[in-house]
């Protein structure tokens, strides 16, 4: 699978030559949507290495043995794990680095807002510096009652909603469409090539999970003083109703939408197993598929999940891909 390079560094001291020798494996898993990017690793405990700090902050980097290195992100550590009598050290913890202020509970009413300048206000108050793509500035936010709920909370719930990437990484608070491949600045991001050889494996699964053509989500009407419904996909096909009201039309549709996209694309999954390391390739990015022997598989697919192990063996990769929103309707569903 070829050999692996790395580069570590722990609160602004690079360690890579001081733990190699000491080295047995690396694992990072980077993932999609409101889930925190995670790392693992494992050297021999020799007795003299100094013992290692949670909170410590490690900035990793990888690729191949003699090419460039890519950027894999800051982690902070939260776990050390001593194994005897195998006499290994075990680190791990994730990207997240979520602050007192993010996690508190706080009573807020929100009026007459954007969201992304909600989300902006949220990042500011807490510490983090935004990122929030451009879009939201046209999604309109009436009246919201944050009442006991984190920012934290709040802003996971309106991912949701919206079926946004909510994270924080690098002190950045990152909120912009889920599946776009795009930045958060609205750059579309070209594909990663990704062909399919002796090396390179695939499992495809049609599962036919998508049991919806439609959602139908309720909103509050206050000039009306009644509850309201709106329906996004079929017409006339059948329809999952969400359960929770939403303060105004426009939340309710594009909750109904990501609740959508959600069941739809759930009827097709691609899995890569143990594969070369493959620069650029990571979650949120969309890849162009080819080699498979029925064309309608080959195309876009988009990253859900990405874990790259380093160890003795050499560098590979494992990951999950998922239908971009502009190939749903080209999917071969099952009957």
């Amino acid at each position: 699978m070829g050999l692996a390079n790395y580069k570590i560094v722990a609160n602004g001291k690079d360690i890579t030559d001081i733990i190699r020798p000491l080295f047995v494996s690396l694992t990072i898993t980077d993932e999609a949507g409101r889930n925190s990017d995670s790392f693992s690793l494992t050297l021999v405990d020799d007795g003299k290495i100094a013992f290692p700090k949670t909170e410590a902050q490690l900035q990793i980097a990888t690729g191949k043995q003699e090419g460039r290195l890519y950027d894999r992100g800051t982690y902070t550590v939260n776990s050390v794990k001593l194994v005897s009598p195998a006499n290994l050290i075990i680190l791990s913890g994730d990207a997240a680095n979520l602050s007192g202020e993010f996690k508190n509970q706080r009573d807020f009413t929100w009026e007459n807002i954007s969201l992304r300048s909600l989300v902006e206000t949220v990042a500011s108050r807490c510490g983090y510096q935004p990122a929030v793509s451009e879009v939201y500035s046209d999604i309109h936010i009436e009246h919201r009652l944050q009442t006991g709920q984190s920012d934290a909370d709040l802003l996971t719930e309106l991912a949701n909603e919206h079926n946004a990437t909510m994270k924080v990484a690098k002190g950045k608070l990152i909120f912009f469409p889920r599946g776009d491949n795009q930045t958060v600045s609205g750059k579309t991001l070209p594909a990663v090539p990704l062909h399919l050889t002796d090396e390179v494996k695939a499992e495809i699964t049609l599962s036919g999970a998508g049991k919806y053509q439609a959602v139908i989500a309720k909103w509050h009407d206050g000039d009306a003083a009644e509850t309201k419904t709106v329906r996004v996909g079929d017409s006339k096909g059948k329809a999952k109703q969400l359960n929770t009201p939403y303060p105004d039309e426009a939340s309710a549709k594009a909750a109904a939408e990501s609740a959508l996209y959600e069941s739809q694309r759930a009827e097709y999954k691609l899995e890569i197993s143990d594969s070369p390391f493959i620069p650029g390739l990571q979650a949120e990015r969309n890849i162009l598929l080819s080699g498979h022997l029925r064309p309608q598989f080959n195309g876009a697919w988009m990253c859900e999940s990405v874990t790259e192990t380093l160890d003795q063996d050499g560098h590979v990769q494992s990951a999950s891909f998922v239908v971009p929103k502009g190939k749903l309707i080209e999917i071969p569903r099952l009957n």
